[in-house]
């Protein structure tokens, strides 16, 4: 399996911040100015917190809407899926249950009624 490289994380921790202390951050997503004194998000790839990295609110939002930004909940379940998509057979006629005749949809490999498999 191929392993990302550090610039291209699967996955992100998200969590709001505020800080108590004035510090000036630049958001990684926007190159813009942001005060530690404001609402803010901290973002972390792949939960590591020494990588960790101050963004405004705003970009933060916006870029989890275009799908950039993944959970790792969100990332596990797109694998998931996505080996599901490999793994179902492509769509095709209905076929007939050669043993009971019972007729089927493409996308079942074996027949509801008496198991049977789909034969090639």
């Amino acid at each position: 399996m191929e392993q990302p490289s550090p610039a291209e994380p699967r996955w992100w921790t998200v969590r709001p911040a505020r800080n108590l202390k004035a510090a000036t951050y630049r958001c990684p997503l926007c190159d813009r100015y942001l005060s530690s004194l404001s609402d803010h998000m901290l973002i972390a790839p792949e939960g590591v917190a020494a990588r960790r990295r101050h963004a405004h609110t705003a970009c933060v939002l916006a870029a989890r809407r275009r799908g950039a930004l993944l959970t790792r909940d969100e990332w596990r379940a797109r694998r998931v899926l996505d080996d599901w998509r490999a793994a179902t057979p492509a769509s095709g006629p209905p076929w007939r249950c050669p043993s009971c005749g019972e007729g089927l949809e493409a996308q079942f490999t074996s027949c509801w009624r008496c198991g049977s498999a789909r034969r090639a």
